[in-house]
């Protein structure tokens, strides 16, 4: 009887007509036809990346954990043991999340030029934000109101101007700025341009700006801006959702003279932004005061200063001492682009020790910059001293000796002792020497002693044995003299005695 043979197992038919839906912000459902009856069940895929296995016949699964905004592409394939089947596929586009815009503060920073506009006073801001699904238009302060913001100053606002339950695909926020000024009506006209504006501005590849002053000369005949001084200045912002819709806090730098921080959050509000300082960019460089001082004395000194920006400013630099508090205050003019040296008052410290030295710039009241240092004062060295002076060298003959014996002459092979006395004169190296004096001839030393002296009284001696009587080889006799730094400064005197006459 023939043997019979089972068929070999083949994988399962592709499933077809996947589908999906975004269920929530955060979950999808999926949809399929189930073709084959021998699957052992289905592979799901997000991305390429398994991500679930479901059982036979089934033609659904749910996937959460998915991101607002994101797309993405699902693929399902059915398996058994001799492996999976073909695909079917769809992607699937997330609900875009909520979206708020606030704007927090607006603050104006003196960047222009000076000699074609003076500065802004009266302002108010043209406010134009789209997604692409709506576009909000909003003059602020609304009805006829304006507000009164000065060169470095900030002010709050606090102005929702978009809100949105589910953003479009970019969010695009253009705020000008405009100087409220009666003479140029320029009020009326921005709200007549308005809604040609906001219709320009729902278009996400217009561009810049500039294009809708463009389009709008274009659209009516006249600049938006007839004046030139009208416009303080704009910022204009463009996200999409690679970056997540400019979600975060904001400090936007706009052109010309205009500064803002916003908040673009979703779902739940951003932390509440401190008021910002807006300040004059300038610092203190350097002061000239040394580090240390003598009590007393009068010092001047200079503080280096530089400012950052197009015009001269005008500041407060103050001084201060940890010790005696605040020692000086004084208005400065510190050219635009331009560092300068300050001087100022003397200075006198009146007590010793050590303070730090504080100089501080400031703007309206409010610091820009500061600078301390560590300074020490110190009472006047006294002079020194003056040296006792010195009573002048005085040297005494003591007298010639033989043993004990105090002579005038003596012979030649007696051995004879030379006593002087020293007191007062320089302390030094001094040396004592016996002469032989020498008719006709210079003297010949024939003993000597070198010694220290320090002033006081003190005997010296030189011992010695003549080496040749009187009238004898040319000795006329036998002297002493007391030199110092090479120079005799004492000699015994001509006169035999004191003189020694030696005999045979």
């Amino acid at each position: 009887m023939p043997t019979r043979t089972e068929p070999k197992l083949q994988p399962p038919v592709s499933p077809a007509d996947l589908a999906g839906k975004a269920l929530s912000k955060s979950a999808a459902g999926l949809y399929w036809s189930d073709n084959s009856s021998n699957e052992d069940g289905f592979r799901i895929y997000r991305d390429g990346t398994a991500i679930a296995t479901v059982g036979a016949n089934r033609t659904n699964h749910e996937d959460t954990g998915l991101a607002m905004g994101k797309t993405y592409k699902y693929v399902v394939r059915a398996f058994n043991a001799a492996g999976e089947s073909g695909l079917t596929s769809c992607t699937v586009k997330m609900p875009n999340p909520p979206m708020s815009v606030v704007l927090n503060y607006i603050g104006v920073k003196f960047d222009h030029d000076p000699s074609e506009f003076l500065g802004p006073g009266e302002i108010r801001l043209v406010v134009l934000v789209s997604d692409g699904k709506q576009t909000i238009e909003r003059i602020f302060p609304p009805g006829e109101g304006s507000m009164p913001l000065n060169d470095y100053e900030t002010a709050q606002l606090n102005q929702c101007v978009f809100d949105s339950p589910n953003v479009g695909d970019y969010l695009k926020v253009v705020i000008m700025v405009y100087d409220d000024d009666p003479e140029s009506g320029v009020s009326d006209t921005m709200r007549v341009a308005l809604p040609i504006l906001a219709t320009m501005f729902g278009i996400p590849e217009l561009g810049a700006v500039n294009s809708l002053f463009t389009q709008y000369k274009e659209a009516t005949g006249k600049d938006l801006f007839e004046n030139k001084d009208d416009l303080v200045g704009y910022f204009e912002g463009h996200w999409g959702q690679s970056e997540s819709w400019g979600m975060g806090q904001h400090n936007a730098v706009g052109t010309q003279d205009v500064r803002l921080w916003l908040s673009i959050w979703s779902e739940k509000p951003l932390p509440e932004i401190p008021k910002p300082a807006l300040l004059p960019d300038a610092v203190i460089l350097d002061v000239s005061l040394p580090p240390k001082v003598e009590v007393g004395k009068e010092y001047a000194y200079t503080v280096l200063l530089r400012n950052n920006e197009s015009r001269a400013l005008n500041a407060t630099l103050e001084t201060e001492s940890s010790v005696t508090g605040k020692l000086e205050s004084k208005q400065v003019n510190i050219p635009g682009n331009n560092t300068k040296s300050e001087p100022q008052n003397n200075i006198k410290f009146e007590s010793a020790g050590v303070r730090i030295m504080t100089y501080r710039l400031l703007y309206d009241g409010r610091l820009v910059d500061s600078l301390s240092k560590t300074l020490e004062a110190k009472s006047p060295t006294p002079p020194p001293a003056p040296l006792p002076t010195p009573k002048p060298l005085s040297v005494t003959f003591v007298g010639w000796y033989v043993a004990s014996l105090k002579v005038d002459s003596a012979s030649k092979n007696n051995t004879i002792v030379a006593r002087i006395r020293l007191e007062g004169g320089s302390p030094g190296t001094y040396q004592m020497r016996v002469r032989r004096d020498i008719v006709w001839a210079d003297d010949d030393t024939v003993a000597s002693l070198q010694f220290d002296y320090n002033g006081a009284q003190t005997t010296v001696q030189v011992s010695f044995k003549p080496p040749y009587a009187t009238g004898e080889n040319s000795t006329d006799g036998y002297h002493i003299e007391l030199v110092k730094d090479g120079s005799i400064v004492w000699t015994l005197s001509d006169a035999y005695p004191p003189r020694l006459r030696a005999t045979r």
